[in-house]
């Protein structure tokens, strides 16, 4: 419940501005970690996951993709995550989350997440998304036109791309 009082300020200055970024571009929050997000003052894994809706929320609002989900009723849905826990982060840290797309192909996204705090990389995870329809999975390729991504791949990203494949084929 609390992450949704997180989450309208991001909606909120979302709408108000004009889509500003390109393609390329990713998407920066911040959020300061508060004491119901920690276990024992450091932030549980888990709510590194809670976190990734609302980035993934700026994301999408901020490349000016909302009003076309809700033309056409799509439901975004989250089929894996993958992350990876690098450092500790502790309560009342700032948290910066920058969000990017990683690749696209015709029905599935996938987004990479860095987490920051004190100007060190935390945490990173990759995501991979499609959008549910009623008429079966949506085009994602109606979102953008198609494009190649290669700039943020990294042997990181590769590596969590490939798990997060064979994870998909082996369910």
């Amino acid at each position: 419940m609390r992450l949704y009082f997180r989450a309208i300020p991001i909606i909120i200055a979302g709408l108000r501005r004009k889509k500003d970024l390109s393609l390329q571009e990713e998407s920066k929050i911040r959020l300061r970690v508060m004491p119901w997000d920690c276990a024992k003052r450091i932030v549980s894994n888990t709510r590194f996951h809670a976190f990734l809706p609302i980035a993934k929320m700026d994301l999408t609002i901020r490349l000016g993709w909302l009003p076309l989900i809700l033309q056409h009723k799509w439901k975004p849905a989250l089929l894996s995550c993958h992350i990876r826990h690098l450092y500790p982060v502790h309560v009342f840290d700032e948290l910066i989350i920058r969000s990017y797309i990683i690749q696209t192909s015709k029905k599935f996204i996938w987004i990479g997440h860095r987490f920051e705090c004190k100007g060190q990389i935390v945490c990173t995870a990759i995501t991979k998304l499609s959008a549910p329809s009623t008429s079966g999975i949506a085009n994602i390729e109606l979102l953008m036109p198609r494009a190649h991504f290669t700039h943020h791949i990294t042997k990181h990203n590769v590596e969590l791309l490939a798990q997060a494949d064979s994870t998909i084929r082996n369910v």
